[in-house]
């Protein structure tokens, strides 16, 4: 596994991807968060095999999902924040502190745009 930051910028995700893809290394998958879409691109630029990409619910990435041909992967509808939100929450009851209100909203939906 490796990990890159990218600091949210569509082109340096796209000049990491590429200079990722130039060491050879193999790799079964990017997970990505929001910047899907130009990962995708350095994939069918370099001709490099289609692996599995999961990405965020962005225009971009889900018509990339149903367009290029050989691309699997899942666009997921649970931006960053929500993790932040979750790890705040955790750390809170770590400390003891019961939450205010439970409310859970769980209805996972899953296409297959086959």
């Amino acid at each position: 596994a490796q990990e890159v930051f990218t600091g949210w910028q569509q082109d340096q995700a796209k000049q990491q991807m590429l200079s990722f893809l130039a060491t050879g290394t193999p790799f079964n998958g990017v997970w990505t968060s929001g910047i899907d879409n130009v990962i995708v691109d350095a994939l069918v630029e370099s001709q490099a095999p289609l692996v599995p990409v999961v990405g965020a619910d962005n225009a971009g990435f889900v018509g990339q999902l149903s367009s290029v041909k050989g691309l699997v992967g899942a666009a997921v509808t649970n931006p960053g924040s929500i993790g932040g939100a979750g790890v705040t929450l955790a750390l809170q009851i770590l400390d003891g502190k019961k939450p205010a209100q439970q409310t859970v909203l769980v209805d996972p939906q899953l296409w297959d745009n086959a």
